[in-house]
């Protein structure tokens, strides 16, 4: 299973690019997704019960603010270079879609008690 996942990134990380030097779609598009993905999870798992944790994500506006920046900067950097890009864009996709599991599953709990 390893050497597939290796091959998987292999082929990922030498898809090409488009011609012209502007943002990489292959480390912006999962971004993307999993910033969405996590913003719609946390506001679904807001509620009774429930509080952010993060001091700097205690609102709305504050948390889409910063999603905002976090898909920027991949979006930034996938104009400087693409390898790290798009290594960056799907650690991040990753990173988000695990918060968004962990505030689904908090919600399901939250809703049990």
């Amino acid at each position: 299973m390893k050497g597939k996942a290796a091959l998987a990134l292999g082929v990922l990380l030498y898809i090409p690019a488009p011609a012209h030097a502007g943002v990489d779609p292959w480390a912006v598009a999962p971004t993307a997704v999993g910033l969405g993905t996590d913003l719609w999870s946390t506001q679904r798992a807001l509620g009774p019960g429930v509080v952010e944790r993060n001091p700097l994500m205690q609102s709305s506006g504050a948390r889409v603010a910063l999603s905002a920046a976090e898909l920027s900067g991949v979006a930034w950097l996938s104009t400087r270079s693409r390898k790290w890009a798009r290594i960056t864009g799907w650690t991040v996709a990753a990173a988000h879609m695990v918060f968004a599991v962990h505030n689904e599953r908090t919600r399901a709990a939250v809703g049990r008690r």
